[in-house]
């Protein structure tokens, strides 16, 4: 059993990899109180550069100087590194390590455990586009994993100083919460991005599409803020309106099977939350289902028989 640890806000604090994220994150704990000591990058411009938004705090191109120096070390490296940094380090004196990854599992701080650290995660499901993202944690949702109730109480207390709501997770339910976050968010701008590009098919740009859509994009997010899911939901779905998802489907065939694809398997995807608005008749409701379902078994039907060309043709 782990020995109490007694951390709290005085608990001297550690970033190492502090990039987007982690710069963000140690500029807002220093703001509620918390005792941030050190900040590491590879660079020694970009780490002072954080260290001097942070009173008190030193910087450093070397890693092992926060795991020699501070309680408690944030490690917000890129994903793909945290386990090869962690185990390059002795750990030795260390309260606790956590990274900030949403896929990565708390097991990859293994290296750190064995010298009696305490682990966890600590993942908001926010972007950072960059480095002064300090005032981004308001209201959005933490995920905490810890095997330590001690580590997870600590979490959850910042988590609140930060403005933030939080939920506990499990090691198994990590893969649909980070797979729902890109979901939300990375497939979101993409799916925008395809969007943009149906604009080809008017002889503009996508350009001219994101200037048109962003505003779209924008009143659509607050609406679900606003009126929740499925309230939210807008469009033919909700309306059971057969010849417009008809015309849809027309014309994102002639961008590409792939977009053909994409848009059909979205739109069945959602169709049954979009009948929870109760604007649909069961009749509409089936017609375009086996619409969409029509589309999606003609083309895996397709690609399983003779191939689909990267181009849209037919590989024979």
């Amino acid at each position: 059993m782990q020995p109490e640890m007694g951390i709290n806000t005085s608990t001297v604090v550690g970033f190492i990899g502090a990039g987007r994220l982690g710069a963000s994150l140690a500029v807002a704990m220093s703001r509620c109180g918390y005792r941030v000591g050190a900040v590491h990058r590879r660079s020694t411009a970009a780490a002072e550069a954080v260290a001097n938004r942070i009173p008190g705090a030193i910087s450093t191109t070397d890693a092992q100087r926060i795991a020699g120096q501070c309680g408690i070390v944030f490690v917000t490296t890129g994903d793909a590194a945290i386990e090869s940094v962690v185990d390059s380090l002795d750990w030795g004196g260390v309260d606790a390590v956590v990274h900030c990854s949403g896929a990565t599992p708390v097991s990859s701080l293994a290296s750190a455990a064995g010298l009696a650290a305490a682990t966890g995660g600590f993942h908001p499901m926010q972007t950072f586009p960059n480095e002064h993202g300090d005032a981004r944690f308001e209201g959005v949702t933490v995920a905490i994993e810890s095997e330590s109730s001690e580590l997870r109480a600590w979490l959850a207390g910042l988590a609140d100083a930060l403005g933030a709501h939080h939920i506990f997770l499990t090691p198994e339910m990590r893969p649909p919460y980070h797979a729902s976050a890109v979901m939300a968010c990375g497939l979101v701008a993409g799916l925008v991005g395809l969007a943009a590009d149906m604009w080809q098919e008017m002889g503009l740009t996508r350009e001219d599409g994101l200037r048109a859509l962003s505003p779209l994009v924008s009143a659509t997010a607050e609406q679900i803020g606003d009126l929740g899911i499925p309230a939210a939901i807008t469009g033919p779905y909700a309306r059971g309106d057969v010849e417009t998802v008809q015309a849809h489907l027309d014309a994102t065939r002639r961008r590409g099977r792939d977009v053909f694809r994409a848009y059909a398997g979205l739109a069945l995807a959602q169709l049954p939350i979009a009948r929870e608005q109760g604007n649909i008749s069961e009749e509409e409701y089936a017609t375009i289902e086996a619409l969409l379902r029509g589309v999606i078994d003609s083309l895996n039907n397709v690609s399983g028989s003779i191939g689909v060309d990267p181009q849209g043709g037919d590989r024979r």
